[in-house]
């Protein structure tokens, strides 16, 4: 009988990948990690520029909430008497009283009423503001007002206007300039200043100004009275100092609105050297006028951002605070 033939088994035949499969899977895998690695790199770039942002506009809004604060209580005082001439109607605002001034490119002295001095390297502006801090004819009005730093302010033996009468009256005062790069705080409740923002590297003031012939005086609240002041033009300190008064007013008393502009940086690598930004305005050489300036390349690798703000002096009531360009 015949048997059937046996053969041996087959071995099992093993596919693998070939070199250019291989080399196609990883050029894919890098492909798709490059773009990963790209979108991430992107958006903790852009996180990190929100974050620089970020950290400048608060500085910024915390220096002009705080001299926001003084500007808008400027000039304020009880009224002493029922005279309607402007400072004869009030009782800190007369005499030698500085309720506010300015300093264009220099420093206050400290002698009084300050004054401006040069000082040599000094940049941007000053802004002195200065008003009565609490009630003391009338009944006080709950806790009295403090200087920019927090401190209470100082009694001040104030001539009551029109009387040989004298008046202890707390008075804050705020002085602000730049000293660095650090945007300072004077107060008179302490004697030593203080910081309030760093990493400023330009302060501007510019002052709402009634350019109308000076044939009247300001009034104070009476709508019965002439027309309130209200603001033509947008000078310099250094503008309103050389413009004549009227009797024993200043032309500082035809200011109705202070602009404050703050130059902020950010830290070293935040920006692309050559960058433009927009610098504070400038005053026009030919005109006297404050014109906005031209954008302009940022010097070095640091973020640059303005600020800029116009604050109500609330003690007059002025017909309108923007300039009125007509």
């Amino acid at each position: 009988m015949a048997t059937a033939r046996r053969f041996p088994p087959r071995p099992h035949l093993q596919r693998g990948r070939t070199v250019v499969e291989l080399m196609v899977v990883v050029a894919l895998g890098l492909v798709i990690l490059l773009g990963v690695g790209t979108l991430y790199l992107t958006a903790d770039r852009s996180a990190q520029e929100a974050e620089r942002g970020a950290v400048i506009e608060d500085s910024g809004r915390v220096a002009l909430r705080i001299i926001g604060d003084a500007v808008r209580r400027s000039r304020y005082s009880e009224i002493a008497n029922t005279d309607m001439y402007f400072r004869n109607a009030v009782l800190f605002g007369g005499g030698d009283a500085v309720a506010l001034r300015g300093c264009t490119g220099q420093r206050f002295s400290t002698d009084e009423p300050p004054d401006c001095a040069t000082v040599a390297g000094a940049v941007g502006d000053a802004l002195l503001v200065a008003y009565q801090a609490n009630n003391v004819l009338a009944s006080a009005q709950g806790p009295a007002a403090r200087d920019c730093l927090g401190n209470a302010a100082p009694n001040v033996a104030i001539t009551v206007p029109t009387s040989a009468a004298v008046a202890t009256v707390p008075v804050a005062r705020n002085i602000f300039y730049l000293s660095g790069n650090n945007l300072m705080c004077l107060g008179n409740g302490n004697a030593t200043p203080q910081a309030i923002v760093g990493d400023v590297t330009d302060f501007r003031v510019f002052f709402g100004y009634d350019d109308r012939p000076k044939t009247s005086v300001p009034e104070l609240a009476s709508a019965s009275l002439e027309a309130p002041p209200q603001a033509t033009s947008l000078r310099t300190a250094a503008y309103i100092d050389a413009q004549p008064g009227l009797g024993e007013l200043t032309a500082w008393d035809w200011v109705v609105s202070v602009v404050v502009c703050l130059e902020l940086r950010g830290p070293p690598n935040s920006a692309t050297a050559g960058e433009q930004y927009q610098p504070c305005p400038r005053e026009n050489s030919t005109s006297r006028l404050v014109e906005e300036a031209d954008p302009i390349a940022m010097p070095g690798t640091r973020l640059r951002r303005t600020y800029t703000q116009t604050f109500a002096i609330r003690s007059l009531r002025a017909s309108t605070l923007a300039v009125n360009r007509e």
